[in-house]
């Protein structure tokens, strides 16, 4: 019933939901702009399926595909995205893209799961909670993430292209020009392999930080525990 509005406003679950047997969808929300509660239940099973974009689109993969409001008390466990990964995809298991301008927040919440990306194409940006963030000179973009987890292997296939530039993170794939993330009593487990090429990044945080664009990073009190490996692989972001 969500999956048939455009927009979500408020959202309270009251009982676990298995989401097996739904494929073929590349989000459960469209967009959610006010707040999630998930009231400390569970959505598992769910197999999403992404789609490439092209040199000029761009295509979202992520529970929910738009999000500008708050997620709070939720687990997602056992979501998976292995099929349709492709050029100028946004891809995370929570929500695919913060919208630009907004403050969104996640509080409170666990992602389990697997992203196996296995294209040769560029721009692919995959992060556990959140695919990529971006905002404008006169609209920055904010994200909260607080007293979270998330524990999902997510794989690069292991190659040389020549346009080859895709980020992996363990909070979010990549931050772009004025965006402000705020990381606060979170833990990242899993792991996260990059290509060998040296125009990709893994982060345990995030995947890529455009820093001095108008970015900004700000954790504390947090613990990296997965295993990071690629030839562009750090800690918290490149």
């Amino acid at each position: 019933a969500l999956g048939e509005m455009e927009e979500v406003g408020y959202v309270r679950l009251y009982a676990d939901i298995d989401m097996s047997g739904v494929t073929g969808k590349s989000c459960i929300i469209q967009k959610l702009t006010g707040e999630f509660d998930g009231n400390g239940h569970t959505i598992s099973n769910l197999e999403l399926k992404s789609t490439p974009g092209t040199y000029t689109t761009t295509n979202n993969t992520g529970f929910i595909s738009e999000l500008s409001g708050t997620v709070k008390k939720l687990r997602l466990s056992n979501v998976t995205v292995k099929e349709g990964i492709g050029r100028n995809n946004n891809i995370g298991l929570l929500a695919s893209v913060i919208t630009t301008g907004e403050s969104a927040v996640i509080d409170n919440c666990i992602a389990e799961g697997e992203i196996i990306n296995s294209s040769k194409d560029s721009y692919i940006n995959l992060g556990a909670f959140v695919g990529q963030m971006s905002g404008t000179i006169s609209d920055i973009t904010t994200l909260t993430v607080k007293n979270s987890i998330t524990n999902v292997n997510i794989t690069k296939g292991t190659y040389s292209t020549g346009n080859e530039s895709s980020f992996i993170g363990g909070i979010v794939g990549i931050a772009k020009s004025y965006s402000i993330i705020n990381v606060d009593k979170c833990a990242v487990f899993g792991e996260m392999s990059g290509s060998s090429y040296n125009n990709g990044g893994v982060g345990g945080i995030l995947g890529a930080f455009w820093l001095g664009s108008g970015a900004e990073l700000n954790l504390s009190d947090s613990y990296l525990g997965g295993k990071i490996s690629g030839s562009r692989a750090r800690g918290i972001g490149w």
